[in-house]
C-alpha cells in the first residue's frame, strides 16, 4: 500500500498516511486517486483537530499557547472552551481522532 489507493480509505490516520500525502504529485494522480487523497487529507485533519482539543483541554492558561501558535488569545480561548467536548462527548472525540467524523460535525452535536 505504498501508493494512493482506495484501501487507504479504511485505515486510521497514521504516519505512513501522512508520508504518502507529503510525497504525492497531485498532477499525476488519477481521478479516483484524487478522491482518495482528499479523503485521507480530511482524516489527517480530523486527527489533528482531535489532538488540538485534547491538548487544550489539559491547558489551564491559553496565553502561552496563543503566543506560540501566533493566534489571538481570544480565539484560542474559544477553542479552549470548546475543548470541553473531550470530556462531554469522548466517543465522538475518538471518532474524530480516527477520522470517522470531521470537526464541524462534532461542533454541531456539542452545541446542539
Amino acid at each position: 500500500m505504498k501508493e494512493i489507493c482506495r484501501e487507504w480509505e479504511g485505515v486510521e490516520p497514521c504516519g505512513a498516511m501522512v508520508d504518502l500525502l507529503v510525497g504525492m504529485d497531485v498532477g499525476r494522480l488519477s481521478e479516483e486517486q484524487k478522491v482518495t487523497a482528499y479523503i485521507l487529507a480530511r482524516k489527517i485533519g480530523a486527527f489533528a483537530s482531535a489532538v488540538e482539543l485534547e491538548v487544550l483541554n489539559g491547558v489551564e492558561d491559553v496565553t502561552e499557547v496563543a503566543m506560540a501558535a501566533r493566534e489571538p488569545e481570544r480565539a484560542v480561548g474559544r477553542q479552549k472552551e470548546f475543548s470541553g467536548v473531550v470530556e462531554a462527548l469522548p466517543r465522538m472525540v475518538r471518532q474524530l481522532r480516527r477520522g470517522e467524523i470531521d470537526l464541524r460535525r462534532l461542533e454541531v452535536v456539542y452545541y446542539w
